[in-house]
């Protein structure tokens, strides 16, 4: 699975001061695994998988868009996609009153892969 650290998503540090104590929000957001993609379109597919956060499980569904591919300046090749999400906090073990904060959260996720040599 992919694991992300949470505070490594933000760039600027004002974004985060406080967080833990806002948000409740720790560790990191894992995709334990891919369990499928359902190509709708020719650059645009549906991603399922598992998702984890704070040690609970529950399948999403990713909506991706290729946005290229090709050879890269270190010999290598990639491929780059973004991705949409959304969650409920609720889902995930987060239960308590969230006053001006959502229960949705939508992760909008950009990546890229490249090729095993």
């Amino acid at each position: 699975g992919v694991g992300i650290p949470v505070f490594g998503l933000f760039e600027v540090p004002a974004l985060i001061s406080g967080l833990p104590d806002q948000a409740d929000v720790a560790g990191e957001v894992h995709l334990v695994k891919s369990t499928g993609k359902n190509a709708d379109g020719k650059d645009t597919a549906d991603v399922t998988g598992d998702l984890t956060l704070h040690g609970v499980t529950k399948p999403v569904v990713i909506k991706a868009v290729f946005n290229g591919e090709g050879k890269d300046p270190w010999g290598g090749y990639r491929a780059g996609f973004n991705g949409t999400t959304t969650i409920k906090r609720s889902d995930f073990g987060k239960m308590m009153d969230l006053g001006p904060q959502s229960d949705t959260v939508t992760f909008d996720i950009s990546f890229e892969g490249v090729k095993a040599k």
